[in-house]
C-alpha cells in the first residue's frame, strides 16, 4: 500500500512548482476518497487495510492542502508531517515558487 504513503508522496514533491504540487495533491486526495468508496463494504483482510491506509492518506493530504494556501499549521498535524511541510516550504522559497 505504498500508493497511500503520504510521507513518500510529499518527499517526492519537494522542489516541484507550488501549483503543480497543489493540483497533484488534490488529484491524489480525490483518488484516495474514490478508493475508500470502492472498498467501503469490505469488512476484513487486505481491502480493509487498504481502505484504512487511503483514509489516513486522504486526511493527511487534506491537512497539507489546508497548509499550502494558508501557511499555517492545521489542527492535528503530526510533528513529522509538519517537518516535511517546512522542507517543502523552504524549497519553494529557494526556487522562487
Amino acid at each position: 500500500m505504498d500508493q497511500w504513503n503520504f510521507e513518500n508522496w510529499l518527499k517526492a514533491q519537494i522542489g516541484k512548482p507550488f501549483m503543480d504540487v497543489f493540483k497533484s495533491g488534490q488529484e491524489a486526495s480525490y483518488h484516495a476518497r474514490n478508493r475508500r468508496r470502492e472498498l467501503r463494504n469490505k469488512k476484513t483482510g487486505q481491502p480493509r487495510l487498504e481502505a484504512g491506509a487511503a483514509k489516513d492518506f486522504d486526511n493527511r493530504m487534506g491537512q497539507f492542502l489546508f497548509f499550502m494556501p494558508h501557511n499555517s499549521k492545521p489542527d492535528g498535524v503530526t510533528e513529522s508531517d509538519w517537518y516535511l511541510y517546512m522542507k517543502f516550504a523552504e524549497a519553494c522559497i529557494k526556487n522562487g515558487n
